[in-house]
């Protein structure tokens, strides 16, 4: 029995179906997976389902859009699931959205399967596909945002890099981290406000005047991932070299 799940406002392009396989939570996306009521709406639900399970599957046959929030919420939602002791796997993902994963180096984060029976039955066989290790770091990089979606996005692209990565929200600790941690590169979004009259960059100029600073772009969070991700890749290797 599938049971529909419909969005927060009639108006709203993004539809959840959930169905259930023994243990398993099958739920199928339909629509725009963008930041917003989208994103909120996925990550609310499969939080609801982590009371019952630890096993889900996101059916992604459906989905038209994915942007940078979109993405960075699957990663947060994995995380949460094998930091349980579960799993989130995906299935019936379609060209496109392929894609996005190869080119932001996810494949070998998160499991893709053909259909959904070949994910439960990869969880009913504890078939778990060890994660590729990340490269031995590189360089240290900082990245504030106060979009938890976009940080989760962040870190895993860069990690997935060889580098290591910190985040936080609050440009507070954002200036002791860049203290503690002397990064190579600070990566700063473009909504984060100071505290104070003077701008963002003036915390990290005051904690160590020679950090190169990248200011995310403002519609990095709704960009289409795939070229977002390859994008911010490139600039930060850019940066790196220059600054070395």
């Amino acid at each position: 029995m599938v049971k529909s799940i419909p969005p927060r406002e009639a108006a709203l392009p993004f539809e959840l179906q959930l169905r259930w396989a023994g243990d398993v939570a099958v739920l199928r996306c339909c629509g725009r997976l963008v930041a917003g009521d989208d994103v909120r709406a996925l990550r609310a639900e499969v939080e609801r389902l982590m009371r019952e399970t630890r096993q889900v599957v996101l059916h992604l046959a459906e989905v038209t859009s994915l942007d940078s929030s979109g993405l960075g919420v699957i990663v947060r939602l994995l995380g949460s699931l094998r930091a349980a002791h579960g799993d989130l796997k995906l299935s019936n993902v379609p060209a496109q959205l392929r894609q996005v994963f190869q080119i932001t180096n996810l494949l070998g984060v998160v499991q893709i399967f053909e259909s959904d029976e070949d994910a439960v039955r990869a969880f009913a066989a504890h078939a778990h596909t060890t994660s590729a290790a990340p490269a031995a770091p590189k360089q240290k990089i900082l990245c504030v945002d106060d979009n938890a979606d976009v940080l989760a996005c962040l870190r895993v692209l860069l990690q997935r890099e060889g580098y290591e990565v910190h985040t936080t929200d609050n440009l507070l600790d954002a200036g002791t981290l860049t203290k503690a941690v002397r990064p190579g590169l600070v990566i700063l979004g473009s909504s984060v406000h100071s505290p104070s009259a003077h701008p963002p960059a003036a915390v990290f100029t005051r904690a160590n005047p020679a950090v190169p600073l990248l200011q995310l772009d403002s519609g990095f969070s709704t960009a289409e991932a795939g070229e977002a991700g390859a994008a911010l890749v490139a600039r930060v290797r850019s940066l790196l070299v220059t600054a070395r």
